[in-house]
């Protein structure tokens, strides 16, 4: 009987012109049993006042239904926005809840300063499992470093996800790190 809809703002970045970017994602309950998941860029002034946005949305023909989520969002050295999240993340049912995230990718996304996409690309470790991208930075050697986990139960069987791409988004690197004994340790830091 019609459709529900839900936004959730993931993240939020005190913009170079003194305005703001906001990156989430939202849902549609259809009809009481599928949800489909957009993910959403805002670019605001300093009043709050929207100048531009965007809406991501993934279309998956074989799982039936789609959708994309946005983490994070970063402004690089040159005024363009880094997104990261995830692609296909998604319910299929409310009675299958377990099979929410089936078939997701860890998802990264570049917007010029006007909202215009440069690119979207999806990336998963080669063992299968469900990727997620949680952060992304830009490093000293214009080089893009994203992590994110990997995993449906990141408590007992998940990873960590590390891509590195160049400014363009081809990818350079992808590690899948485990992550049960808690003792990852990441040296040198690469913002330094």
């Amino acid at each position: 009987s019609g459709s529900d809809s839900v936004s959730f703002g993931y993240s939020v970045e005190h913009t170079r012109d003194s305005g703001f970017v906001l990156a989430g994602w939202s849902y549609a309950n259809i009809f009481g049993w599928s949800r489909y998941y957009e993910a959403f860029i805002v670019k605001t002034d300093y009043l709050g006042n929207e100048v531009w946005r965007d809406n991501v949305w993934y279309s998956d023909p074989w799982a039936g239904t789609g959708g994309t989520n946005f983490h994070s969002v970063e402004e690089m050295a040159d005024g363009s926005f880094l997104l990261t999240g995830a692609s296909r993340a998604q319910f299929i049912c409310k009675q299958c809840e377990d099979l929410e995230f089936e078939g997701s990718g860890l998802m990264i996304v570049k917007y010029d300063k006007n909202g215009q996409m440069i690119f979207m690309n999806e990336f998963n470790p080669e063992n299968g499992d469900g990727a997620f991208g949680t952060h992304s930075i830009e490093l000293n050697d214009s080089t893009l470093m994203t992590v994110g986990y990997q995993g449906y139960d990141y408590e007992t069987d998940g990873s960590v996800v590390v891509v590195l791409t160049n400014l363009h988004g081809t990818l350079l690197a992808l590690e899948s790190l485990s992550a049960k004994d808690n003792s990852l340790l990441v040296y040198p830091n690469p913002s330094n």
